[in-house]
């Protein structure tokens, strides 16, 4: 497991290592979790980034959920209502989900 404090240090993670899961949050202090995503297709298909990608934000307007759907991504709103059933959504396969 790795964290990162900025966007800019998550991407040079996600291009540095290989992660089942990535879990992102929308609002960064330097850029946005769609940005990350978007760097990230230099590494991941679009496939990948579905299944390895979950969205978290405290902002989930129809914009921003419109903007996850591009991606495949899913959306997990803040705050959780039940933090055990958001980290056993966060770990199934978006297939499944």
């Amino acid at each position: 497991m790795s964290t990162a404090l900025s966007g800019q240090e998550a991407i040079q993670l996600i291009h540095n290592n290989d992660f089942d899961r990535i879990l992102c949050d929308l609002m960064l202090q330097d850029t946005t979790g769609f940005d990350v995503i978007e760097e990230s297709k230099t590494k991941y298909t679009q496939g990948q980034i579905k299944n390895k990608f979950v969205i978290m934000t405290a902002y989930s307007s129809q914009q921003v959920l419109e903007n996850a759907q591009k991606y495949g991504c899913r959306v997990i709103s803040k705050p959780f209502e039940d933090i055990v059933q958001t980290i056993n959504s966060i770990c199934i396969e978006q297939d499944e989900a």
